[in-house]
């Protein structure tokens, strides 16, 4: 079964941003074709074409009622979307007197619909703002200076009580501000490159970050502290989003590959590809049964959550000390492993159990293989190398070798015949 519902091929330039309406019923995408575009989220048909925009659009959100989109642009403006026409509905820009902005990077929503806070980077070079709007009026409500140029807001995030808003930046850091006054209340420590994503938890207990340095860190967002790492990407993490039940976090990836990880305990659950370069944007579905993804090959994937098959791993208990090595049987029945006092236990795939046993002639397993017919198993130690009985468990043969320089054996396995 297919994960990937469908591809949408519209854009005719990168997708820099994708998000589910919050009622489920559209999907929104921003892109460096000037366009915002919105789509059946079951059909995937082309609802809206948003034209307006003289520069890349690089972000997109979506009300919490689904009634209006807002895109953040290169051309320092930002767009606010009918999304019942498609129409332009207000522009929001500083007075004319006012410092230029050269571009919004990242624009969200407050949780009430009431306001919208943009981060963006100024015409004079290494001035970054964040300012936040009304979205009705246009005007703009507050603004403060963020930084010079290394701190470059790349995602900017309402907590779910609207009380705090939270950015990321290219200098690793992560802040916390009032959303009343914006003033700093927190910076978070911790990623070694830009962040390039941050969202929040459903209860705004804990964030969750992604960097260039490949991974994706959890914080706890009272104390600042990052409490869990998840590492697994080949490549820069472009985008994080995490579920409505807070139980799935997905990550995008210049990697071409999009993961899903158990957001409470950060085990890596599945990877999904399809994409042809990297991937700029992921989102959950309400519902969290799919998820919509936006790459710079110019199209908008929705994956089915649950036609992917998850990762599993099984805890084997029995070694008592290091284990130095393993090998599977050639029909993937069994595995051997062995360990630094001499034992060697070989495990059954089918959940009958294992067999464990002690090496009269290792004192240290180092290694150790199957024959091609599993009917025999060969382990070494420093000089020694002994053949089992897979079956009986009876040593069948000890070879005995001289090695110089005090050696020893590091690898072993059976000729195909």
């Amino acid at each position: 079964w297919d994960a990937c519902l469908r591809v949408i091929g519209d854009h005719t330039h990168w997708v820099r941003s994708v998000t589910f309406s919050p009622n489920g019923r559209w999907i929104a995408s921003a892109s460096h074709d000037n366009t915002v575009r919105m789509f059946d989220a079951v059909s995937g048909t082309t609802l809206n074409t948003m034209r307006g925009h003289t520069s890349w659009v690089v972000s997109v959100a979506a009300s919490p009622d689904s009634q209006f989109a807002a895109s953040g642009s290169y051309n320092g403006e930002v767009g606010i979307w009918s999304t019942a026409s498609g129409a332009l509905t207000k522009v929001l820009r500083p007075p004319e007197d006012a410092i230029h902005i050269k571009e919004v990077v990242c624009v969200a929503y407050s949780p009430d619909g009431r306001t919208v806070v943009t981060g963006s980077r100024l015409e004079i070079k290494r001035v970054i703002m964040l300012h936040i709007w009304d979205p009705d009026t246009g005007a703009c409500l507050q603004s403060t200076i963020v930084g010079g140029d290394p701190t470059y807001v790349r995602s900017v995030v309402y907590s779910p009580d609207g009380a705090r808003i939270v950015t990321a930046s290219r200098d690793g850091l992560l802040r916390t501000w009032d959303s009343q006054t914006l003033v700093c209340k927190a910076t978070y420590n911790g990623h070694t490159n830009q962040v390039q994503s941050v969202v929040f938890f459903p209860d705004g207990a804990k964030l969750v970050s992604g960097s260039w340095d490949k991974m994706i860190r959890i914080w706890d967002a009272t104390s600042a502290k990052c409490t869990q790492m998840l590492e697994g990407h080949a490549n820069k993490v472009m985008s994080v989003a995490i579920s409505s039940k807070g139980d799935l976090i997905a990550s995008g990836s210049e990697d071409y590959t999009i993961r899903l990880w158990d957001a409470q305990s950060g085990e890596a659950l599945a990877t999904i590809e399809g994409h042809t370069k990297e991937i700029w944007s992921v989102g959950f579905s309400p519902e969290g049964n799919h998820l919509a993804s936006g790459s710079q090959d110019k199209t908008v994937r929705v994956w089915d959550l649950q036609a992917i098959p998850k990762q599993s791993s099984l805890q084997l208990m029995g070694h008592v000390t290091s284990v130095f090595c393993m090998s599977f049987s050639h029909n993937g029945a069994q595995l051997a492993t062995g360990d630094g006092k001499g034992n060697i236990i070989i495990w059954c795939s089918n959940n009958q159990g294992a067999n464990k046993g002690s090496s009269d002639t290792c004192s240290v397993v180092r290694t150790v293989a199957f024959s091609p017919d599993g009917m025999m198993l060969a382990a070494s130690g420093h000089t020694t190398i002994g053949i089992w009985s897979v079956a009986s468990h009876v040593l069948t043969q000890e070879i005995q070798l001289t090695l110089k320089d005090y050696g020893w054996i590091n690898h072993l396995e059976f000729s195909l015949d």
